[in-house]
């Protein structure tokens, strides 16, 4: 099994500006996989799956956080053709069209509310937002991993977006994301996406704005934006970089294989939001995109 714990509070193209990084690759498998934990203190447990969960930590220097997931929506089953118009008829077709290929087998995602407390630094921190995570049990072999982007967003509980992306890294900014699937959570009503038109223009591999056109499964379009606060690289896979941070108004993005935390706005309104990103390091870098 493998864990990764880490709190980021600047914008860094290294992981050495990062507050905290506890990465253990090789922790020994949990007896139930409704409650993980192990050596290095993390514990995750499905307290009413699949829906609420509970997370703490204890690791060095006095870093624990504690933590309540309560889901405000049911799982949306990227699978499901009635819940996503746009899934595959057949298990091979579904696979081809998620932004992960097998990685995303049995995959669905939830938008919730998360509580709790941090103490990082001898700092203590209250935990209160409104966020999103995600469950998948496909095998993900590292360099069969596609090039995708995987984006959220919310603005309270009233509204939120998560959707995922293809991504060619071969191509120019502006045509070399293509929509994959997600859903929109607007005043408790889940419907599907049904196509994002998204930019992410970079400084070098870090993105630093994210335009987002959403159209939902009614026709009505939001148009997101986001910049960063606080970003670092993250190594997801061994061969693999990802990117976390953290945005101020609005939108998501992502980019060589990258996870990004970021803040969307719609109609002036500010939220809270994020991407991941992933890239094979096989794929050779187009300059002429990532300078744009």
């Amino acid at each position: 099994m493998q864990n990764d714990v880490r709190f980021i509070g600047s914008v860094s193209e290294t992981e050495f500006e990062a507050l905290y990084v506890d990465t253990r690759f090789h922790l020994p498998a949990p007896a139930r996989f409704s409650h993980l934990h192990g050596p290095n203190g993390l514990s995750v447990k499905a307290v009413k799956p699949p829906r609420d969960y509970f997370i703490e930590y204890s690791g060095r220097d006095g870093v624990e956080p504690e933590m309540k997931i309560v889901g405000i929506m049911d799982p949306f089953d990227i699978h499901d053709p009635r819940q996503n118009p746009l899934a595959g008829a057949t298990d091979e077709e579904r696979l081809a069209r998620t932004s992960m290929g097998s990685g995303y087998k049995e995959h669905f995602d939830m938008h919730g509310r998360f509580t709790g407390r941090l103490r990082l630094r001898g700092k203590d921190y209250k935990i209160d937002i409104v966020d999103r995570m995600n469950h998948s049990w496909g095998p993900r072999p590292e360099l069969e991993i596609p090039p995708m982007n995987s984006l959220w967003a919310q603005f309270g509980e009233e509204l939120g977006f998560r959707f995922h992306m293809h991504l060619d890294p071969e191509k120019l900014t502006g045509v070399d994301q293509r929509f994959a699937h997600g859903y929109l959570l607007d005043k408790g009503e889940v419907m599907a996406i049904m196509n994002v038109e998204m930019t992410t223009s970079r400084l070098g591999v870090t993105p630093i704005v994210i335009d987002a056109l959403v159209t939902d499964q009614r026709g009505r379009k939001h148009q997101l934006r986001g910049v960063p606060l606080t970003g670092a690289p993250w190594r997801a896979y061994g061969n693999a970089i990802c990117w976390c941070d953290g945005s101020s108004t609005g939108a998501l993005a992502t980019a060589r294989r990258r996870r990004t935390i970021l803040s969307p706005w719609r109609r002036g309104r500010a939220g809270a939001g994020g991407p991941t990103g992933y890239r094979p390091s096989r794929a050779r870098p187009s300059r002429a995109r990532l300078g744009r």
